[in-house]
């Protein structure tokens, strides 16, 4: 005959046994879960370096004490001949010998206007539509500081404003003007002191007139025995322009920028990989590169990066150990946080409340961020993650299949 205390025993087996299946087909169909909703998101890989710029440039050579005006602005393309600078004996003859020219050209303009022929009063709604075209192409070259295209649209908008007097009217022709002109041309001549001696280039390339001293010393032979000391240097180091020199020419050849770059990162790149380098100059913000060369010497925790640039512009020629921003790829895609991504069966997903049910959906990662991944967007595969897809970023015994309590 059973006890009591055998039957008081069975009696709490049975009712652990009980309150057991219970609370497991509570997790099962009821445990909370805490979803987000997938959105796309679009993230651009970069780096913030400081770096080294290494050209192939040699200064100048030739001039003698005085007054340097250079008759272009740094980054002008220049050959064999070409004129770079102009030496006087004082300043007073450079200020005059610029208003010579400027009078000159002004000269030039007016004596080709009132040429025989040029019948300027039948065009003169066309010349005030090319007035109203030069106003708006100063202002927009002052907004970007572009002062050489300046200059050149200020001029073209004076010979258009003496073309319209002609066509209006305003005055029968400029030999007044120009009689003015020549007389103050001429007394201008007399006064400059003496000669001037014109310096020219030797060379093809890009004209500089910023000259630090390193152009000997960093040169592009020594890139691939450089260490990291003498990088990190280089880097460091302070640099001012030195007076004494005229300038510099910069071949048409590629020039680099060179960086130090914890290995851990380092190979992660790979030789050959484009990106682009932001230099933070206004319109001219981003250089194309392309990563010549890895090198982490032997005991070593950083890598020597050397990426090859080509484009060229007046403030890139002044830089020598500036701070950039590298951009490597850009990624679009569905973002997916950490807590969401699961694996399961060895495969890489996220599980998906779609409303009745739980359901397993894979990712194609393509970008790895800080505490999110990016997944290919494919709106074909719906066993893979979609958009707006309410994904499980919190929840317990998640299971493909699982029906979701509605209640």
């Amino acid at each position: 005959m059973e006890t009591l205390s055998g039957k008081i025993l069975t009696a709490l087996m049975a009712l652990f046994l009980l309150i057991y299946v219970g609370y497991q087909g509570y997790r099962y169909y009821y445990s909370p879960i805490k979803t987000e909703t997938v959105l796309g998101y679009t993230v651009q890989d970069t780096l913030r370096v400081k770096g080294l710029l290494v050209r192939d440039e040699q200064p100048v050579e030739g001039g003698s004490s005085g007054v340097v005006a250079y008759f272009g602005e740094d980054g002008m393309k220049v050959t064999y001949g070409t004129p770079i600078a102009e030496i006087y004996a004082s300043k007073e003859d450079v200020t005059n010998k610029r208003r010579i020219q400027s009078l000159e050209e002004e000269l030039n303009q007016l004596e080709a206007i009132q040429k025989p022929g040029n019948n300027y009063f039948l065009n003169s709604e066309a010349i005030s539509k090319q007035i109203n075209e030069n106003l708006y192409a100063i202002i927009d070259c002052n907004e970007s500081r572009d002062l050489l295209e300046s200059a050149e649209d200020k001029a073209e908008l004076l010979t258009n404003l003496n073309k319209r007097q002609l066509a209006t009217g305003a005055v029968s022709n400029f030999s007044s003007k120009i009689d003015r002109l020549e007389r103050e041309k001429s007394q201008l001549e007399q006064s400059v002191s003496g000669g001037s001696q014109v310096i020219t280039s030797d060379r093809v390339g890009y004209f500089s007139s910023y000259v630090d001293g390193m152009e000997q010393e960093l040169t592009v032979d020594e890139l691939d025995v450089l260490t990291v000391d003498q990088v990190q240097g280089y880097i460091d180091g302070k640099y001012e322009q030195e007076s004494s020199e005229l300038g510099k020419i910069i071949s048409f050849n590629a020039w680099y920028f060179v960086a130090l770059i914890p290995e851990d990162e380092a190979v992660t790149w790979k030789e050959g990989e484009k990106l682009s380098i932001d230099f933070s100059i206004p319109d001219f913000r981003e250089v194309p590169a392309v990563i010549q060369s890895i090198r982490v010497p032997e005991g070593e925790k950083q890598a020597i990066v050397t990426f090859q640039c080509s484009y060229m512009c007046p403030q890139l020629t002044r830089l020598r150990n500036p701070s950039v921003q590298l951009n490597f790829g850009m990624y679009t895609g569905l973002k997916i946080p950490d807590q969401a991504v699961r694996f399961v069966d060895g495969e890489r997903g996220v599980y998906v409340n779609t409303g009745s049910e739980i359901k397993f959906k894979t990712i194609d990662v393509i970008y790895e961020g800080a505490g999110f991944v990016l997944s290919a967007i494919d709106e074909y595969n719906q066993n893979q993650v979609q958009w707006f897809d309410d994904i499980v970023v919190k929840g317990t015994d998640l299971q493909d299949g699982k029906p979701v309590d509605q209640g």
